[in-house]
C-alpha cells in the first residue's frame, strides 16, 4: 500500500514539475515577442526621428508614417489595410454601415420576368403590394 502511495505522490510530482517547465517555457517565449515588438518599434521610432530632423527637405510626416505602415501591411493580404483617424469617418460610412439601403424586397429573374421573393417589414416594398403589373 504504501509503495502504491509513494508511485501516486511521484507522478503528482512529475506532473507539477512537467506544467511548471511548460509554464516557464511559455512565459520566456512571451517575454522574447515581447522584446522583438519592443525593438521593432525602437527601430522605426529611431528611423523616424533621424529622418525628421535630418533629412535635407521637409517632410510631410503623416504621409511618411502612412506610407510606412501601408508597406508594412502590404505583404500580408490583400484586406488588410491601414485607416488613417482622419479618414476613419468616411470609411465607416462607405464600409461598415450596416445600414440596408434598398426598397426592402429581395427578387430575381424567372423566365424573363422580374419576381419579388422577400418583402422586409418597415421597407417602401412592404407599404404598397402588387399582384400583378
Amino acid at each position: 500500500m504504501k509503495k502504491l502511495m509513494n508511485i501516486k505522490s511521484a507522478y503528482k510530482t512529475a506532473g507539477i514539475s512537467v506544467g511548471v517547465i511548460t509554464l516557464a517555457l511559455l512565459v520566456f517565449s512571451f517575454n522574447d515577442d515581447l522584446f522583438q515588438i519592443s525593438k521593432n518599434l525602437e527601430v522605426f521610432a529611431g528611423l523616424y526621428k533621424e529622418v525628421n530632423l535630418n533629412y535635407v527637405d521637409d517632410i510631410n510626416s503623416a504621409k511618411m508614417i502612412k506610407n510606412g505602415a501601408d508597406a508594412m501591411l502590404d505583404n500580408l493580404d490583400p484586406y488588410t489595410e491601414f485607416i488613417p483617424e482622419s479618414e476613419i469617418e468616411n470609411y465607416k460610412l462607405q464600409y461598415v454601415s450596416t445600414q440596408y439601403g434598398g426598397i426592402g424586397a429581395g427578387i430575381y429573374v424567372r423566365e424573363g420576368k422580374i419576381l419579388v421573393s422577400d418583402v422586409f417589414a418597415g421597407f417602401p416594398a412592404q407599404k404598397k403590394r402588387y399582384t400583378s403589373w
